[in-house]
């Protein structure tokens, strides 16, 4: 009888080892995907912000570029237009 107590007493104590290194393992597992999911879900914001960042500087882009060319078709009368050519045929003139 007390041989079999020896016996349980030892088969109770390598299976509390055994779940304790078990949950270890498990505890260890779990943060370690913990840091993986962080990091890639850092990585993917970060791609986001570049994106959202390249969408916005292209339509600002577009903005300006539709305002100038609206003021400069304001701007550019023909009779502004017709100076503007003569200007630069005189140039040319003297280069010639």
């Amino acid at each position: 009888m007390a041989q079999a107590k020896i016996v349980i007493e030892q088969i109770k104590k390598e299976a509390e080892n055994t779940a304790r290194k078990v949950k270890e393992t498990i505890l260890a597992q779990g943060k370690l995907d913990i840091e993986r999911l962080t990091n890639s879900g850092k990585s993917s914001i970060e791609k986001a912000e570049v994106q959202i960042k390249k969408q916005i500087q292209q339509h600002i882009t577009n903005l300006a570029l539709k305002r100038v060319t609206s003021q400069l078709q304001d701007f550019m009368t023909p009779s502004v237009q017709s100076k503007l050519i003569d200007s630069n045929i005189s140039q040319l003139g003297g280069q010639i």
